[in-house]
């Protein structure tokens, strides 16, 4: 069998299970089986596939018509430009999430300004894509990140240590902001905020494969936000920002919350490309002194 008749027959099967984007798909995970780029599989359509090979390649895509996420097949997703470890044990990285990593480093280039380090804590550290990328990009960083699953701290720490900023980045197991002794520069959480009810409606990849916990925000989708937003108030040092990922419905909720909460701070809300509501971010008003 060529190749060619491989990727075929697997874009089949996953169009009818019903996979989005099934050519695609049934393309990627080819690629993982063969280790190759996306140009030497176009060159090489017309090669033969090892029985091996195609043994694999047909339990994969087997599992992905199951409804099996594709990144917890092939163990590995991309974030920031950076290439994770991802399995059942943490949430899958979105790409949505990268401007959350933006925006945060866009506020240290600032923030760093006559400081010899910054503080960063992350809340819901899951397999350490924001930790990482932050450390990754700001060599002065020192991130102290948390999470209630003992799992995904150990997925974590090992995306740490494979992109060698294992020494900047702290993994503690509780409650949010509980663990977080002192105060920070920079707090970023990527928080549940599904509406519970919500959850039997979400794809078949996420509702019955990635973990719930990092996915319920409760009846209206803020109880874990509106807990981050109100501990922030005693973590963040004078001057420091703070900047959350929130659900596409949840920017008026929010803001209310944090302008509550932080009355003379500024609080806006940053939408995603699609223009949905995105990041809630809390931060000194425009013209004021950021202390070091």
């Amino acid at each position: 069998m060529f190749v060619r008749d491989a990727l075929q027959q697997g874009g089949k099967l996953l169009r009818e299970a019903g996979v989005a984007d099934a050519g695609f798909e049934a393309e990627y995970l080819i690629r993982h089986i063969l280790g190759c780029s996306r140009e030497s599989l176009l060159i090489h359509l017309d090669s033969e596939i090892s029985s091996l090979d195609k043994h694999h390649y047909y339990k994969v895509t087997e599992r992905r018509a199951a409804g099996e996420p594709a990144a917890y097949i092939t163990g590995r997703k991309e974030f920031y430009g950076l290439e994770f470890k991802v399995d059942s044990r943490a949430l899958i990285p979105r790409p949505e999430t990268e401007l959350l990593v933006e925006m945060a480093l866009d506020f240290a280039s600032c923030r760093a300004v006559g400081v010899e380090f910054l503080r960063i804590a992350e809340v819901g550290v899951g397999c350490g894509a924001i930790s990482v990328a932050l450390a990754a990009h700001l060599p002065n960083a020192r991130i102290v990140a948390t999470d209630i699953s003992p799992e995904a701290l150990d997925l974590a720490r090992e995306n740490a240590t494979r992109h060698r900023v294992e020494s900047r980045v702290t993994l503690l197991e509780g409650d949010l902001l509980k663990p977080v002794s002192g105060s920070v520069d920079i707090l970023v959480s990527n928080p549940p905020y599904i509406k519970s009810d919500d959850i039997v409606g979400l794809a078949r990849e996420i509702r019955y494969h990635e973990p719930h916990v990092a996915l319920d925000g409760g009846p209206d989708g803020m109880a874990v936000i509106n807990r981050v937003i109100e501990q922030a108030e005693g973590k963040l040092a004078p001057g420091g920002a703070m900047f959350v990922e929130i659900g596409w419905n949840l920017g008026d909720l929010a803001l209310h919350r944090a302008r509550e909460l932080f009355p003379k701070f500024h609080a806006s809300i940053t939408p995603d490309l699609a223009g949905f509501d995105r990041v809630l971010t809390i931060r000194p008003p425009v013209g004021v002194a950021v202390p070091a």
